[in-house]
């Protein structure tokens, strides 16, 4: 029997990496539970990506001093560091977790561009045969939806798509992989699949024809919401990072011209780390201001709908109190209406009282009158 595959899916942020992952979760692979929730206006369809090995990638660029966002290289042969050690255990209990008995499971997080050596013998320790699938994006769209996204200059992003993609080439290359544009997905998603389950060699647990209905409905053509542009944009590195994407679409073809472009890209990134250095405080400064807004924002957003329910609230009690008022009233007024009827009864009752006496009075002056009693004196004498 084969061991068990993963997928470990590589691309910088923004490439279309949530909807190639989600096309490998409905053709059978298995993304573990938990999955961070989509976001609107962001990736409205979902993310697609564990949140234990979002906490464990972020933990490990955080011990490295890094970020997502740095555009410096990461230290060398970090991946050895004795400081990592609890957060490889951290990552094998997840692995085994959410994934012990699968056949086919996939990992997605921008951050294992930078991230697979650390993650790579973790997985292959569990008996796991480690496949990559590197999904490409034009530099000009990841920029432009980068920069919607967060408060980044195209500059500052066209280094970053850079830096992931030189790095998911270099430490995936001696890993099985296959590279899918995000044009090719967005196009024809089963053509993708069935050159993806070819190089990759593995086999769909779920046909492509079962699963076509739920792909259809994932993989929309609409979601693309950016268009690459054929120029450079007057971006200094613009015009790299544009042929690193051509070479790269052509796979490990183009090998020998896209290691020299790298090599070119890593002189020229030495040559001005301090600037580097000070793109990198103020991209930080940039984040770090701009997740406070947000959370002032959420916080405001709140205190807006916890002042809405109080005067909902308060609308409710002034409703219910007038009701009262009305009910009262109304309750008042029943109780004069009665007081009146009342003190009319008492003046009927009164009369009628006086006239039981005048009633009584004569009633007792007849029983007294002399003829009265000789009639029935003699009454009495007949009986």
């Amino acid at each position: 029997m084969k061991p068990p595959t993963l997928i470990v899916v590589l691309g910088m942020h923004r490439s279309g990496t949530s909807a190639a992952t989600r096309m490998l979760n409905l053709l059978g692979a298995e993304l573990g539970d938990r999955l961070i929730s989509p976001q609107a206006g962001v990736n409205d369809k979902g993310f697609w990506e564990h949140e234990e090995l979002l906490c464990i990638d972020e933990a490990i660029l955080s011990r490295l001093g890094s970020c997502w966002y740095d555009l410096r290289p990461l230290p060398e042969s970090w991946w050895r560091l004795s400081e990592l050690e609890p957060l490889r255990a951290e990552a094998r209990a997840f692995v085994e977790r959410e994934f012990s008995g699968r056949e086919l499971a996939a990992l997605k997080d921008p951050r294992l561009c930078r991230l697979l050596p650390f993650w790579e013998p973790v997985l292959r320790d569990l008996g796991w045969r480690v496949k990559v699938l590197m999904v490409l994006r034009s530099p000009s769209e990841v920029s432009a939806s980068l920069c919607k996204r967060d408060p980044f200059t195209a500059g500052a992003a066209d280094l970053l798509w850079l830096r992931y993609q030189m790095e998911a080439e270099r430490y995936s290359s001696g890993l099985s992989r296959c590279f899918v544009s995000f044009d090719e997905l967005l196009g024809d998603w089963r053509a993708t699949a069935e050159r993806l389950a070819g190089e990759l060699e593995i086999d769909w647990p779920v046909g492509m024809d079962d699963a076509a209905a739920a792909i259809a409905s994932e993989i929309d053509p609409r979601m693309r919401h950016q268009r690459g542009e054929a120029d450079d944009g007057g971006q200094p590195f613009r015009a790299m990072a544009n042929r690193a994407f051509e070479l790269a679409l052509k796979g490990d073809h183009a090998r020998g011209e896209l290691d020299a472009l790298w090599q070119r890209f890593e002189a020229d990134t030495a040559a001005c780390a301090e600037p580097l250095e000070t793109v990198h405080q103020g991209n930080t400064r940039l984040v770090e201001t701009t997740r406070r807004l947000q959370e002032l924002g959420e916080e405001l957003s709140v205190a807006r709908a916890t002042l809405k329910e109080r005067d909902d609230q308060i609308s409710y009690a002034v409703s219910v109190v007038e009701e009262r008022d009305r009910q009262l009233a109304e309750v008042q007024a029943d109780l004069a209406r009665l007081g009146e009827e009342h003190a009319h009864a008492l003046e009927i009752v009164r009369e009628r009282d006086a006239q039981l006496a005048r009633k009584q009075q004569e009633y007792l002056e007849l029983a007294t009158h002399p003829f009265v009693r000789i009639v029935r004196k003699f009454s009495r004498r007949l009986n």
